[in-house]
């Protein structure tokens, strides 16, 4: 799939979940923001982060979309109280909501609130709203397997500094189960 079309598709699911009239928070993760970001060429999965009072509206939508696809957590060494995978347009969108990191015997909760989505960026005219890459940095160093993706993030904080400090540091004091 081209640049183009990928971006013409994540206008589409900010359209279907609803930038500010859905009543719930999202946002797109990681993978799209290091594209949003410079630090790729490209990406080929899509996150969604969504509230829990969000995820059954979510759902409804990606499925209007595209067909459920049985895809493992990307997160490696985490769960979520929900986590679904679609295939829409030849792209796998990961939909999650109440992400948790196991670290050893403790478990660290994802706290995704209105802070967690400082930032709305456009592709045209489309609003989109995103989550940061400080709080992805945070759960990547929580897990194993993401050292490309923490490499990038690395880089990219050694260039321009973080942008949203205060929530690396935020989730550095997190919330342990």
């Amino acid at each position: 799939m081209e640049m183009e079309d990928k971006k013409d598709l994540l206008c589409r699911l900010s359209r279907a979940l609803g930038v500010r009239s859905s009543g719930f928070l999202w946002g797109f993760g990681v993978s799209v923001l290091l594209y949003v970001y410079g630090q790729v060429d490209d990406f080929d999965e899509i996150d969604i982060v969504v509230s829990r009072e969000g995820v059954r509206f979510a759902t409804s939508a990606l499925a209007s979309l595209g067909p459920a696809a049985q895809q493992a957590l990307p997160l490696l060494g985490g769960d979520a109280d929900f986590y679904r995978s679609y295939r829409i347009d030849g792209v796998l969108v990961h939909l999650m909501s109440g992400l948790r990191v196991r670290t050893g015997r403790r478990e660290y909760a994802y706290r995704f609130d209105h802070r967690s989505i400082p930032h709305i960026l456009k592709i045209g005219n489309e609003e989109l709203p995103y989550t940061t890459l400080e709080e992805w940095k945070y759960l990547y160093e929580l897990t194993q397997g993401h050292g490309s993706e923490l490499m990038s993030l690395n880089s990219l904080f050694e260039e321009t500094g973080m942008i949203f400090k205060e929530l690396y540091h935020r989730m550095q004091g997190g919330r342990y189960l």
